[in-house]
């Protein structure tokens, strides 16, 4: 898996709670950089040994996307495609209106990738769109999914995205799919957002959401299409 912030020990934790399935997961990572500084020695091994049953990679540019489906289908059996959130958001350095626009380029980028070459997508940036300009009760800002003014997702974030991991992979809704394992403890603080709670209510209304849109992105009738 190529992410950061605890994607994968959350999907895996929501596996194992959920599904009753248990998953292993590696990560090779460039922190902060494009996906085509990926395209490294030792991940080209990974790929190429056959190793692993899936092989997630961050959404970038079309052709870098192609050419890492191109390699995964040599060794890999699914490749899976973990389309990540807009930096410029509402709360930093965006306007709604360019947020909606970037968001939806690349959903279109997305569309094409899974029609030409049948990766999975996991639409995580759709469901930040959502959640965004459609926020739940009572969040203290607009950006109560990332760190304050930034393009980093905050732990609230990071559980979303496991969630929207485990409906795509699993065909399954995640509502109800409740653990606790730090720093998400049902009912308290957040840890960097102390400002925020995961409350029983919003944990719930945050599967909810993210089950909307994965069926949605099935359908292809996603809010931004």
């Amino acid at each position: 898996m190529a992410n950061e912030g605890g994607v994968s020990n959350y999907l895996a934790k929501a596996l194992e709670v959920g599904a009753k399935t248990r998953i292993r997961t590696e990560k090779i990572i460039d922190y902060g950089r494009p996906l085509s500084a990926m395209a490294k020695p030792e991940v080209g091994r990974a790929i190429a040994s056959g190793e692993y049953d899936s092989v997630v990679i961050t959404s970038g540019q079309l052709k870098t996307m192609r050419k890492f489906v191109a390699e995964i289908d040599k060794g890999a059996t699914r490749t899976i495609v973990f389309m990540t959130w807009e930096p410029r958001h509402p709360g930093n350095r965006g306007t709604q209106q360019s947020y909606t626009d970037a968001t939806q380029r690349s959903v279109r980028d997305m569309r094409r990738l899974e029609k030409e070459t049948g990766a999975t997508i996991v639409p995580a940036a759709v469901v930040y769109h959502d959640l965004t300009t459609q926020p739940p009760k009572g969040m203290p800002r607009v950006d109560y999914l990332w760190r304050p003014a930034n393009i980093h997702q905050n732990e609230l974030g990071t559980i979303v995205n496991a969630w929207m991991f485990y409906a795509v992979l699993t065909g399954k809704s995640p509502v109800g799919v409740d653990f606790d394992m730090p720093p998400f403890i049902v009912g308290e603080k957040l840890r960097e957002d102390p400002e925020l709670r995961l409350t029983p209510e919003l944990c719930r209304t945050l599967q909810e959401r993210v089950w909307k849109v994965a069926k949605e992105w099935q359908r292809g009738t996603t809010h931004v299409e």
